[in-house]
């Protein structure tokens, strides 16, 4: 049986290079499909913008927080990223880990070089029916870099992606080319591009890298969808490494059924305030 079954607590912290309650609210609300409340709580460092699911989804949403960065302080979120003045918490939970990445690209797509990752987490939780059962944990911390988009601190293990796409045979060139775009902004390595005939004039493109870091897995479907258009589909995906940081390979793979299947979890649930 693979690693991580589900469910899953997914969380991705990131920050904005610019000070807090200037940057724009719209772009980041628009994507969650939430509004962000102001609030004020000295162990967040006072005055904040937050959001919480109530009451909390067994997928979906739950809970987004935007708060002061000040490594000075005993609550920083972030001490060792003082390029990013403010923290951007995103919580949900699912069992897609596509999203991780995905979430990236448009949060970078939304704020361009303002923002960067801290670092994310993947944890399971307890089954439904209340069996017991030990937390699975996966993190990694990202390090800023000369280039905007920060990368995982050196030491992180080297995980096995594959990530399977089909698409209309005429796009197999954008798609190649595409990818190749990415290759400087990532820490990942290309190991292999297969590319075959699904029939009805339609391409699959099985891709196969190495990388430190889970949300490269979610850049790469990204973009190939957004590439490739409303006919491209992410087939399947595996990850296989080092994931608990205990010196056992385990192993993540997931196939979908439908596009349906493939879409966020963080907006499986239709949010309600609170």
């Amino acid at each position: 049986m693979p690693a991580f079954p589900p469910p899953l607590s997914l969380r991705l912290n990131g920050g904005l290079r610019t000070e807090p309650f200037v940057l724009p609210l719209t772009p980041v609300e628009t994507l969650l499909g939430v509004q962000l409340a102001p609030e004020d709580d000295l162990e967040l460092g006072g005055a904040h913008y937050a959001y919480a699911t109530v009451p909390t989804p067994a997928r979906g949403l739950v809970d987004v927080l935007i708060c002061a960065n000040d490594p000075a302080s005993p609550s920083s979120t972030y001490a060792a990223r003082p390029d990013l003045l403010t923290a951007l918490v995103i919580g949900w939970f699912g069992h897609n880990l596509l999203d991780l990445g995905r979430l990236e690209w448009q949060l970078r797509a939304a704020y361009g070089d303002l923002f960067d990752v801290a670092e994310y987490s993947i944890v399971t939780l307890p089954p439904a029916d209340g069996a017991p059962s030990a937390s699975e944990v996966h993190w990694v911390q990202h390090e800023r870099t000369e280039r905007h988009r920060g990368t995982p601190l050196a030491g992180t293990p080297t995980l096995a992606c594959t990530l399977d796409v089909a698409f209309p045979a005429g796009c197999e060139g954008l798609a190649r080319s595409t990818l190749d775009s990415l290759h400087d902004d990532t820490a990942a390595q290309i190991r292999q591009i297969q590319a075959s005939a699904l029939g009805d004039a339609r391409t699959r493109l099985a891709l196969s890298f190495d990388s430190p870091s889970l949300l490269d897995l979610g850049r790469y479907a990204q973009a190939l969808e957004l590439a490739c258009g409303d006919s491209a589909r992410v087939l399947a995906y595996a990850v296989s490494g080092d994931l608990q940081r205990d010196g056992h390979c385990l192993r993540v793979e997931r196939r979908f059924a439908s596009r349906l299947e493939t879409l966020p979890d963080w907006l499986a649930a239709a949010p309600s305030t609170g």
